[in-house]
């Protein structure tokens, strides 16, 4: 039996991409909450100029308050990802074929899965767990 990620493997990045025909790695992670999770989550703004000013963005958004931190990540939790200690990149966890880890876009490959021990060896560190738990009013 095949993962809902097969098909999205290789799918190519392109900064500002939303796919389904490429994606940067927060449009990536917005179609996979959409279209395998049911959550619409809203688009963060323009790509700002540094990688400080987009992680400070993230932070102060209002969607933030909607993902709590756990420590052990199940299929369709956020997974954040640094490199020199600042979280930069976005991931969805999955369980595919037996193997647990990440599925992202980046620069380059695009839609990658990855396991934790490979992302390590890619320089990504930092790993931290979000799930989805909406804010009530």
């Amino acid at each position: 039996m095949s993962h809902w990620a097969t098909a999205l493997i290789g799918t190519p990045y392109a900064v500002g991409g939303q796919g389904p025909d490429a994606f940067d790695c927060w449009g990536f992670f917005r179609y996979v909450q959409e279209h395998y999770f049911a959550r619409e989550l809203p688009e963060v703004g323009l790509v700002p100029a540094s990688i400080r000013a987009q992680v400070e963005e993230f932070e102060r958004h209002p969607e933030r308050h909607n993902w709590e931190q756990v420590d052990r990540p199940q299929e369709g939790d956020a997974v954040l990802m640094a490199r020199r200690r600042m979280p930069a990149h976005i991931g969805v966890w999955i369980a595919a074929n037996g193997t647990a880890g990440v599925l992202h876009c980046m620069d380059g490959p695009g839609v990658v899965f990855m396991t934790p021990a490979g992302l390590r060896a890619a320089g990504w560190g930092g790993l931290t767990y979000y799930r989805h738990h909406p804010c009530t009013p």
